[in-house]
């Protein structure tokens, strides 16, 4: 899977509000913003491990400029690592629950869509 796809599959997750209970999501840096940490690390984790490095894993929770969002900003201004959240929790079992849980939101939309 792409980093486009899993991209886009996290973001229907924040959504849709579809982090079921058991894959215990932690807060995010921001809301509505994910990035290298529990929910994308566990979706990668489930669709290509060899690209997770979890020896490498560190929490951090920067300091977002005031108008981060509306402006272009490089990732590396903002922190060290990239990683908006903790990704030390991440399973490959939670990435496989958080893309059962999209894929099956999804369907329900495309069904929606078709039915006209």
């Amino acid at each position: 899977m792409s980093p486009s796809a899993i991209a886009f599959a996290t973001r229907r997750c924040a959504r849709w509000r579809l982090m079921p209970s058991s894959a215990a999501i932690l807060t995010p840096a921001v809301p509505g913003m994910n990035h290298g940490e529990e929910i994308e690390t566990s979706m990668v984790l489930a669709v290509a491990p060899d690209l997770v490095h979890p020896d490498r894993a560190q929490p951090q929770y920067p300091e977002f400029p005031v108008d981060f969002g509306t402006r272009p900003v490089r990732l590396h201004e903002i922190g060290e690592n990239a990683v908006f959240g903790d990704p030390r929790p991440a399973t490959a079992a939670k990435g496989e629950t958080l893309f059962a849980a999209v894929i099956a939101a999804a369907s329900v939309e495309v069904e929606r869509f078709l039915a006209g």
